[in-house]
């Protein structure tokens, strides 16, 4: 999941934090990979960069090297947002898929391209997400 600038992903944590109940889809175990929009622009410098012979029809899988629960992330995003209360658990995604681990493995963009996230867990930079999110006035989003 590409997260950060006006991206908003998980910025409902932070709505539903304000209204003072904060719920997660599913039980809150599964690991969604996450990317900050930020280190994705840097992969893609760094491929239009690169030999043309080592990226032409190469994928490059990006995310951050913390792998961090739906209910870790829901946790820290309420937490930012002033939450001092529990977590509920609610019914399962509305996409079934969510409801599983989606990891991807970042080592060959790292090993090919000499890219590293800059930033290294989504967790870390919920205060900066929510300052963001408030001064842009845009609705949230899953």
């Amino acid at each position: 999941m590409v997260y950060g600038s006006d991206t908003l992903r998980y910025t409902t944590y932070f709505e539903q934090a304000e209204k003072g109940k904060v719920v997660v889809q599913g039980n809150g175990s599964n690991i969604l990979a996450n990317v900050h929009v930020d280190d994705v622009a840097d992969a893609y410098v760094r491929i239009v960069e690169a030999d043309p012979h080592v990226v032409t029809g190469q994928i490059f899988l990006l995310a951050e090297d913390r792998k961090a629960s739906v209910l870790e992330v829901a946790q820290a995003f309420a937490l930012a947002a002033g939450f001092k209360g529990k977590i509920e658990t609610g019914q399962p995604w509305f996409i079934p898929i969510f409801d599983t681990n989606l990891l991807v493995d970042s080592s060959k963009a790292k090993r090919v391209l000499g890219w590293n996230p800059s930033r290294k867990d989504i967790t870390v930079e919920a205060p900066i997400l929510y300052k963001s999110w408030k001064a842009s006035g845009l609705p949230a989003t899953f």
